[in-house]
């Protein structure tokens, strides 16, 4: 963890003194400088989030800048998996609607009963329930 953060901390876990505190994760007693966590506590210490602040740019000057020093060029080449992706989609055109059907019809829904009387969870269309003899709906 940061300083700063445990500085920052240090303010709402205090035990009685101002730089010494519990560790947020394991409890045990950390003591830091009194005048950094002062400092911090006032803001007289930049934040990790004021020490990480990038500059802004423009993107489109930023990108005119890289491309004047990497002098980029065009590389063409032959996709290896393109007569692959090719075969597959004429393969699905020249399926016919029928076949699709079948795959759909073949597949089957599971249902599922619970008996009101005894809680027994059943597959299938059974009309009475195999524990307590119940009949099904």
């Amino acid at each position: 963890m940061h300083k700063v953060c445990w500085a920052q901390w240090a303010k709402s876990s205090s035990i009685g003194i101002p730089y010494v505190y519990r560790c947020h994760n394991c409890f045990n007693i950390l003591k830091l400088e009194e005048d950094f966590v002062a400092d911090v506590q006032t803001g007289k210490s930049p934040t990790i989030a004021e020490l990480n602040k990038v500059k802004k740019k423009n993107i489109v000057e930023y990108l005119k800048e890289l491309e004047a020093e990497k002098k980029l060029e065009v590389v063409h080449t032959e996709d290896p998996f393109a007569a692959d992706v090719r075969a597959m989609l004429e393969a699905k055109k020249t399926e016919s609607k029928e076949e699709s059907d079948k795959k759909k019809k073949k597949k089957r829904k599971a249902t599922i009963n619970i008996c009101p009387n005894c809680s027994k969870i059943m597959m299938g269309s059974k009309k009475k329930c195999p524990s307590c003899g119940f009949v099904l709906f």
